[in-house]
């Protein structure tokens, strides 16, 4: 895609995948899922604060393997990337948040 010719290849695609696999434990923590792919999400075996964890760690392991590769125009994407969903996660979290509704009480 791009037209990489070094030997990094592969810690970068596992990198790409930490990535991916962090932003889903990530995510079902915030959206409070109990279901991944039809099977019960990490936080609902282990929860909440271990899928963050564990996200954090694959997020550094992420990081590191691009690093080790050594190629900043390479790393320097994927970093933008992280950002990108990371921003991405911030605004959503902001419009549920705009759009929460509140139960009031009817009786008197």
């Amino acid at each position: 895609m791009t037209n990489y010719a070094a030997d990094g290849h592969i810690k970068l695609a596992a990198a790409v995948e930490f990535m991916h696999t962090a932003t889903l434990l990530h995510d079902d923590v915030v959206d409070e899922s109990e279901l991944r792919a039809g099977r019960l999400a990490a936080r609902m075996l282990w929860g909440n604060e271990a899928s963050v964890l564990v996200g954090d760690f694959l997020l550094g392991q992420a990081f590191k393997m691009m690093v080790e590769v050594g190629n900043s125009k390479r790393w320097k994407s994927l970093a933008a990337a992280a950002a990108v969903i990371a921003e991405g996660e911030v605004i959503a979290a902001r419009r549920r948040q705009e759009h929460a509704t509140t139960r009031t009480s009817t009786s008197r």
